[in-house]
């Protein structure tokens, strides 16, 4: 488990939650699969290394919470699965990939681990620094993205539906795109 928050929030937007990060001490994690099935990962300071390729995964790391381990090659720098070794230093986060053929803006989410368990299966809780951190980034998260009650509806297999309410965190620019556009929030 962990603590995750969905949210729907453009690419320019990410950025800004990315320099936040940066400005509370973070780095940015870029992950992306190489063909060798390895993930090459790039960290920096600088949220200039954020693309739009939807093939890109993106963390924060907390240097104080832990180091991240990288086996440097000809490549580049690789590590086989981010959430293994640097697991209680790292919170994934994204943006959200607006299709605009399918006319659907997909979920995105900030998430942190509750922890790992090591080699010896011994359970390892997540460091109250990086909390502290997800915390902050989470409370400017939904100053960019505020919560929003959206209506959605369970669909019987009759044909029927029921409305029910659901709090969703949606950034002015995906909410005008959801209302006025008639894109869909998706997952």
């Amino acid at each position: 488990m962990g603590k995750p928050i969905n949210y729907w929030l453009e690419f320019e937007g990410f950025i800004a939650l990315a320099q936040k990060a940066v400005d509370l001490g973070c780095e940015i994690m870029k992950a992306e699969l190489s063909e060798a099935d390895t993930t090459v990962i790039t960290v920096s300071r600088d949220p200039d290394i954020i693309t739009d390729d939807e093939n890109i995964w993106y963390f924060f790391h907390l240097p104080e919470a832990g180091e991240i381990e990288l086996t440097i090659g000809d490549n580049g720098a690789h590590i086989n699965n981010p959430f293994e070794k640097c697991n209680n230093s790292i919170m994934e986060a994204g943006f959200s990939r607006i299709l605009k053929d399918e006319k659907r803006i997909r979920r995105a989410k900030l998430f942190l681990p509750d922890g790992i368990k090591n080699k010896s299966s011994v359970y390892i809780k997540r460091p109250e620094s990086i909390e502290k951190m997800y915390r902050s980034i989470a409370r400017y998260l939904k100053k960019l993205a505020p919560y929003t009650e959206i209506t959605r509806y369970k669909i019987f297999p009759d044909g029927g539906r029921e409305p029910f309410q659901v709090k969703e965190y949606v950034s002015p620019h995906c909410f005008k795109m959801w209302k006025n556009e008639g894109f869909s929030l998706g997952i």
